[in-house]
Parts: C-alpha cells; structure tokens; sequence
C-alpha cells in the first residue's frame, strides 16, 4: 500500500558538519520527535544554544601586520651584478639607510634621492613611491657627489 512507501523525514548532520558548528560557536540542541493526536510527526524543533551559554566569550586580539620588507636589486652602470637592497619597511629613509650602509655613504649628506622612470621622468623620491615597489624590483643606481652632499638616482630597468 502506499501507506508502506510514505518514511519519516529525518535530520542528518554529519559529525564533520557538526564540529564545524561548534568551532564557530554555533551550537544546536535538538528536541525530540513530537506526535500531534492524530499519529502525524511535526516538525522537530530546533533551539539554538548560545556560546556565551556555555562559556564566557573569549577575548579578541589584534591583529599586528608586520612591516612589510622590500628587497631591491640596484647596480651601477658600470656594473654587470646587482646589489642587493633589504628595505626594512617601504620608506625614504630606510631606501636611504641602505643605501648608506652598502655604498658608505652617510645619511646625513645625501641631499636628494630621484627615481626615473622607463619614460625618462626624474621624480623627487618620498614614501608614496617607495611603498608601490614590489619586491625583487631592479634599478640601476647613481650616486654623484656635489660641494658636500650626495645626489642618488635610481633609474627603472
């Protein structure tokens, strides 16, 4: 009959599912099975148990990006190997730092730091150009002294 094909609907979740919902403190508890008066199932119902019901909220943390480090590879146009460049974070004066340390040039005399462009546009330096450098990023460098300061150049490859 068809009375004997008819199955009672049933909730499966998985253990997988489950965890999953428990991780991310969703927690549901489930009523049993309830029988209206004439022999019907109803819907089982579901109550939703909070977290802050089982435990106390856990604390959030902020997240610290790290500084972003930047490797250049400059060379002189004399040369035919690159140096390599560790900016510790995408700044002026870190680019200037290194600058300083692998070229023996000290910070305080370099006066002025340019970049030009592919097109042939000299463009005074600053942070806002620095930080679109990405890493691995090549240059040819020139350094010119003038009076008693340093001029530096770091032309796109």
């Amino acid at each position: 009959s068809i009375g004997d094909l008819d199955s009672q609907p049933v909730l499966f979740i998985p253990d997988v599912h489950f965890g999953n919902l428990q991780r991310a403190g969703q927690v549901f508890a489930f009523n049993t099975e309830e029988v209206d008066r004439n022999g019907g199932v109803l819907m089982k119902r579901v109550s939703c148990v909070g977290q802050e019901d089982l435990c106390p909220p856990a604390l959030k943390k902020s997240r610290v990006e790290p500084e972003r480090k930047v490797l250049l590879y400059v060379r002189k146009e004399c040369d035919e190997v690159f140096d390599a460049l560790m900016l510790r974070s995408p700044t002026l004066k870190a680019l200037m730092e290194a600058i300083s340390e692998k070229y023996a040039v000290p910070v305080e005399k370099i006066a002025k730091v340019y970049q030009k462009s592919k097109k042939g546009l000299l463009v005074n330096m600053d942070d806002n150009i620095i930080q679109q450098y990405s890493n691995e990023d090549t240059f040819i460098l020139a350094i010119e002294s003038s009076a008693d300061s340093w001029r530096v150049t770091l032309s796109e490859i």
